[in-house]
């Protein structure tokens, strides 16, 4: 296909917003706007907790392309290659490819990382918005070769760490949180019209996510941290949608993790995508059905971190969600506990092989029985069997490039108990000798791990 042909492509990355911010009322009209108008996909699952690492993951489309990173600040980190970085596929398709961002981000600049791929324009950073709004005009329209252009559009006001004249330090902190939605909704209004009022609607294809939400202490404290530790749906079920190129506006229902955007896109501008050798890979969700979506909040092989927790999950399409960290399992409905705060298996018991056993307790009212009565129970034994086994396969995947500092996989045959984690110093809990002969035992599938990783024997 000649390059003239091809779509252009825009990805809005819309950071800190997640669905049960706007559950609770955060107020998006042009992303709401803008969403209604393509394909809303309401079942995204981000596949990280942080922004740099979702970036990593969207480029590349799959979930391992950092496992083996130790350092998160060391200036040489970069992606393993087991995909090829999507805009670098775009590139060689003949786009014109830029990125742009305000304001000048202090930190995981994904130019440094080279997430930007091979680019020879660095991803640019503008002091002022008028700069970055002007960026955007002067990039959204084909150039004199008539190539197609591919953006990165990237607004990090509603990150809590950044202020701005519209959101400025002296404001009451609350208030700073709805500024930053205020500011990064309205640059997506700027691009919608934009590219209405240069008729390029129907040539351009925008892709528009959330890299995570944030979750304000109610959990635990993490020394501040509103972000980057255990993947709760509160933090990974992001907004979606796909605009544009003649899409027909409708709703997409069934589970999307990040990683499945870059093959999905480079399917719908007519780009053949390759498929690597990689944990957690991406599909073309609007051809194939994903059961399951994984996340993860730190690199795999990531070192031990005093705030965070190294931490992973497991979501089905039939809203069960499953969180491990080095303090055991939870399992949360979230469909009807989005923010993920009622472990459900805090009615059960768990033996020395993993197998759960209802114990409900003093919890005697009816409102309590006849909503966890034996069919609910069955169908939790069930739906936590098959996700504890799919997370176990994943993690087997991942083991390779636990070289320095391996995950604690007994995690996965303990229940966490239910308490407040305030200003916890994980490092202090990680005996790393203990967890590489237990991670050993997981991928050699000896003693417990044999059933787990096989479900139907373990009930």
């Amino acid at each position: 296909m000649s390059r003239r042909n091809h779509k252009n492509l825009v990805v809005l990355h819309m950071e800190s917003l997640s669905v049960p911010a706007l559950q609770r009322g955060a107020r998006f009209p042009e992303f709401t706007r803008m969403a209604a108008e393509g394909v809303r996909l309401t079942r995204f699952m981000s596949s990280a907790s942080s922004s740099l690492m979702a970036v990593s993951d969207f480029m590349s489309g799959n979930g391992g392309e950092m496992d083996h990173i130790v350092n998160f600040d060391d200036p040489a980190n970069r992606q393993r290659g087991l995909t090829p970085n999507l805009f670098d596929v775009l590139r060689r398709a003949g786009y014109r490819v830029s990125g742009n961002g305000y304001p000048v981000i202090s930190r995981d600049d994904p130019g440094d990382w080279r997430l930007w791929g091979d680019a020879e324009r660095p991803f640019a950073w503008h002091e002022t918005y008028d700069a970055f709004a002007a960026a955007l005009d002067r990039e959204l329209t084909r150039g004199e070769d008539d190539a197609p252009f591919a953006m990165y559009i990237w607004d990090l006001r509603s990150h809590l760490s950044y202020s701005t004249p519209d959101k400025p330090e002296s404001m009451p902190g609350f208030k700073r949180v709805a500024a930053g939605h205020a500011c990064i909704d309205a640059t997506v209004g700027v691009v919608r019209q934009l590219l209405l009022d240069r008729g390029l609607a129907d040539d351009t294809l925008v892709v528009s996510f959330g890299d995570h939400g944030d979750q304000f202490w109610s959990r635990g404290s993490y020394f501040g941290f509103v972000h980057g530790f255990e993947p709760y749906t509160e933090l990974i079920w992001t907004p979606a949608f796909l605009w544009g190129a003649g899409l027909a506006p409708r709703e997409h229902d069934a589970l999307v993790s990040l990683v499945d955007l870059a093959p999905t896109l480079l399917d719908l501008l007519g780009i053949p995508a390759e498929r690597g050798e990689a944990p957690n890979p991406g599909v073309n969700v609007l051809r194939e059905r994903r059961p399951l979506a994984f996340s993860q909040n730190l690199f795999t092989n990531q070192m031990p971190n005093k705030a965070l927790p190294k931490s992973f999950s497991v979501t089905s399409d039939d809203g069960w969600h499953l969180v491990m960290s080095e303090e055991g399992l939870e399992l949360f409905n979230y469909e009807l506990d989005p923010t993920n705060h009622a472990n459900l298996l805090v009615y059960f018991a768990m033996d020395e092989r993993g197998a759960l056993r209802f114990e409900p307790g003093e919890a005697t009212h009816s409102h309590r029985r006849f909503t966890l009565n034996d069919a609910q129970v069955e169908e939790i034994l069930e739906r936590f069997q098959c996700l504890r086994a799919a997370l176990a396969g994943l993690l087997r995947d991942k083991a390779d490039a636990c070289t320095e500092h391996p995950f604690d996989p007994s995690a996965l045959l303990r229940i966490r108990p239910r308490a407040y984690t305030h200003n916890r110093d994980h490092r202090a809990l990680v005996d790393l000798e203990a967890n590489r002969l237990e991670l050993r035992r997981l991928v050699q599938r000896e003693g417990p791990y044999a059933a787990l990783l096989q479900p139907e024997a373990s009930r």
